[in-house]
């Protein structure tokens, strides 16, 4: 089981507060950790080449375990909170040592069914996103 700190600013849940720092459980179905090199490559007529390396960005590709009823909008209150790149600490595993320092890189986070029961409240949902190590 996982856990995210994150900033209450949008989506609230009766109990937050603008402002107000959350810390959530989610159990991560998929976590999958992708570097990104920023890289350039130059050749010369005579082919020697030459390589500019500029950054080295990890995302994290994360797919949460379906939630429903409440669950759902705990989940939707905090990938609402961070939607425009709002910093937030995780830990993936729930028992590292530090927490990982991320800000979403999507343009917005996939929400598709699960199950389907006829009833809102019991229609389950997996959620995506893509984060940013700080």
């Amino acid at each position: 089981m996982g856990i995210v700190v994150f900033t209450a600013r949008r989506s609230f849940m009766p109990e937050h507060a603008d402002g107000q720092e959350v810390a959530l459980e989610v159990d991560f179905q998929d976590a999958i950790r992708r570097p990104d090199v920023h890289k350039y490559t130059h050749r010369a007529s005579d082919g020697k080449m030459e390589t500019l390396f500029e950054r080295l960005d990890i995302l994290w590709e994360l797919e949460l375990a379906p939630v429903s009823g409440d669950r759902d909008a705990r989940v939707r209150e905090f990938l609402d909170s961070t939607a425009s790149g709002e910093a937030f600490q995780i830990w993936i595993y729930g028992n590292e040592a530090a927490p990982i320092t991320v800000k979403r890189k999507d343009s917005g986070y996939g929400k598709q069914p699960f199950t389907r029961t006829d009833r809102a409240e019991t229609d389950s949902f997996v959620m995506r996103m893509t984060v940013l190590e700080q």
